[in-house]
């Protein structure tokens, strides 16, 4: 309908397996394998340990095969047709859309 919130996605995720992250793993020496047909998420490899991201602040070893912390950070001017603004984490968007949310919170 007309009158619906409409979700607008400031951020991408960054997966293991997403091209960029991937191309920067591979030319880190790192090893991606993608996610399994029950769920389970892509995994960047170093020393018998699979990492399930692309980016963490601290894994210090990790980095050696391209896991880094650097943050993509997006600019959004809020205007005063913006009603509301969704923080939350992959834990989240796993499971549904970022129009699912809106949709949530329009209706609260």
């Amino acid at each position: 309908k007309s009158d619906r919130l409409k979700a607008i996605d400031l951020t991408i995720d960054q997966k293991p397996d997403t091209p960029a992250e991937m191309d920067r793993i591979h030319m880190m020496g790192g090893r991606v394998t993608p996610g399994g047909a029950n769920g389970s998420p892509a995994r960047v490899w170093h020393n018998l340990r699979g990492l399930a991201m692309a980016r963490s602040i601290g894994d210090h070893n990790a980095a050696t095969v391209g896991v880094i912390a650097e943050p993509e950070i997006t600019e959004y001017e809020i205007t005063d047709d913006d009603v509301a603004l969704i923080i939350a984490s992959d834990g989240v968007w796993e499971f549904i859309t970022s129009q699912a949310a809106v949709d949530i919170v329009a209706n609260v």
